[in-house]
């Protein structure tokens, strides 16, 4: 039992050190709504084949990140791209479109998901509209139903609307409304603070307390 639980905590360690060094630099995808919708899930280290879009080397990502386009109404977007920057500790992600010809009204969901332990760990989003006048309002669920509201917040006339915080959540659905004004495009951007998992050696730490804990309760 107590070489179990030693073992367990040096592999949990390893996995996060793994984990760590995997965040590595840039990546980006662009491609059409089509593109989007033929690769189904899109992975920001397993892009798709060319013929669906434009992607960077599948080396340059985290690979713990995933967007699903679940759908666009009343506009017709002429591009999407998704991107990944490493700063400082942070995954900061980009989900923008340009709306070929600008809108009125319109909707455009999507979810973004991590596959970290963790969650989301410290989350900020935020939405802009990249250039025209308008309101866009967006809406971020916890669900696909898109019951469970757990922020709201606007961007107008192309400024940043507020950051909102989604810390421990996995998967977010956004949902962009343009509820007036002619915008041709958005941009929502996603900050994942990676430097917030436990370091692995804390986590060894803990393996060993624990160890050192079930000796004592034996010896009593």
């Amino acid at each position: 039992m107590k070489i179990k639980l030693l073992a367990s905590s040096i592999v949990m360690a390893g996995a996060l050190m793994a984990s760590e060094s995997a965040s590595a630099g840039l990546w980006t995808w662009s491609g059409t709504q089509s593109d989007w919708v033929s690769n189904g899930t899109i992975v920001d280290s397993n892009p798709p084949l060319p013929a669906f879009g434009i992607s960077s080397a599948p080396v340059s990502g985290d690979g713990d990140t995933a967007f699903t386009l679940i759908s666009v109404t009343s506009f017709t977007p002429a591009a999407f791209t998704l991107s990944e920057n490493d700063s400082t500790g942070k995954d900061l992600y980009s989900v923008g479109t340009i709306i070929a010809g600008g809108t009125s009204t319109g909707t455009f969901i999507y979810s973004v998901t991590t596959t970290d332990p963790f969650g989301f760990n410290i989350a900020n989003l935020d939405t802009t509209t990249t250039s025209g006048i308008g309101n866009v309002t967006t809406n971020i669920y916890s669900d696909a139903g898109l019951t469970t509201l757990i922020a709201s917040f606007n961007s107008i006339n192309s400024v940043s609307s507020p950051y909102a915080n989604f810390s421990g959540y996995s998967t977010l659905y956004v949902q962009d409304i343009i509820t007036d004004g002619s915008v041709t495009g958005l941009n929502n951007s996603t900050s994942y603070d990676i430097s917030a998992v436990p370091e692995p050696m804390t986590m060894v730490g803990l393996g060993f307390a624990a160890f050192g804990y079930s000796r004592r309760r034996k010896a009593a």
